[in-house]
């Protein structure tokens, strides 16, 4: 039998019968707890890349963690910020354009956010808010008019500064 390299740690082992603790996890699927790291993989997904419903769920919940992580250390500069913007030029930068509308800028940027996470980047520069107004009957068949909000920006990674 070949050996098993965990997700997490990337640790090597021999037998895995004899060098995890196995869990039983649904029908089919057999968990082992990594020595290393203590964390649980599949017994079948780590030996031929395939995806079990579990392992699928821990690669959502691993990316998950990776874009918040990303969206607290985010760094937000309008199009009219006149300041440097510490921009790693060695990463491609990249448009994006939301196509749906918000009723507030908030639940705009917030969306624009995760979208720029979702991408891996950390900073969105030149952001400029896109404003439009919709209109909906009400009961009474009058029109109620409201703002709607979408948004769309250049997205790079920042620099890091260089420790002396």
């Amino acid at each position: 039998m070949s050996s098993l390299k965990c997700f997490y740690c990337g640790r090597r082992w021999g037998q895995p019968e004899n060098s995890f603790l196995f869990i039983e996890w649904g029908e089919r699927v057999k968990l082992q707890v990594c020595p290393e790291c203590c964390k649980p993989i599949c017994q079948v997904c780590m030996k031929r890349n395939g995806e079990c419903p579990h392992c699928a769920f821990l690669r959502r919940e691993q990316r998950a963690k990776e874009i918040s992580a990303i969206l607290q250390d985010m760094r937000v500069y309008s199009k009219n910020y006149a300041g440097r913007i510490p921009l790693d030029m060695t990463v491609p930068q990249q448009e994006f354009e939301l196509w749906d509308w918000y009723d507030t800028r908030e639940e705009a940027l917030d969306a624009l956010k995760y979208n720029v996470a979702s991408s891996d980047l950390n900073l969105i520069y030149e952001l400029q808010y896109l404003r439009d107004t919709e209109e909906d009957e009400t009961e009474g068949g009058g029109t109620y008019y409201h703002t709607v909000w979408s948004c769309k920006c250049m997205a790079g990674r920042y620099k890091e500064k260089k420790k002396q």
